[in-house]
């Protein structure tokens, strides 16, 4: 991990941008069996062996909360074509309520149509920052 010098945040930011990313939604079940889920573009494989992934969640996402809780996840890597499905999973409100979805063999939501699955379960977490 580096740190950065916090001076110039907007070109920070704009630099950061032009680095192409793969976009994914995480989910869960609450405790109630809700499934939940949000959108996560912070993911990268960290280990081929033994298989091990991480995403970064802002601090303050609720979902988030939800999702550690349970201590098992499921990434759902998105297509170009899920744009729309990557948005409604960024905002706020019922995000399973118009998406296509099943439980998966591991019993967590699995978005339909994804390009993959990755079902997880939580080994580690590391503050940093705002995530």
């Amino acid at each position: 991990m580096a740190t950065l010098s916090p001076s110039n945040t907007d070109h920070f930011r704009s630099v950061l941008a032009q680095f192409a990313s793969g976009v994914t939604v995480v989910t869960g079940l609450a405790v109630s069996g809700e499934p939940v889920g949000f959108t996560c573009q912070s993911f990268t494989s960290v280990s081929l062996n033994p298989p091990l992934v991480a995403f970064c969640p802002s601090r303050v996402s609720n979902t988030h909360r939800v999702v550690r809780a349970s201590g098992r996840f499921c990434v759902n890597i998105l297509g170009e074509h899920q744009r729309p499905l990557g948005r409604q999973f960024s905002g706020t409100g019922r995000r399973f309520a118009r998406a296509r979805w099943h439980r998966g063999p591991d019993g967590l939501p699995h978005l339909d149509d994804a390009l993959a699955w990755i079902g997880c379960r939580m080994q580690a977490e590391h503050e940093a920052g705002d995530h």
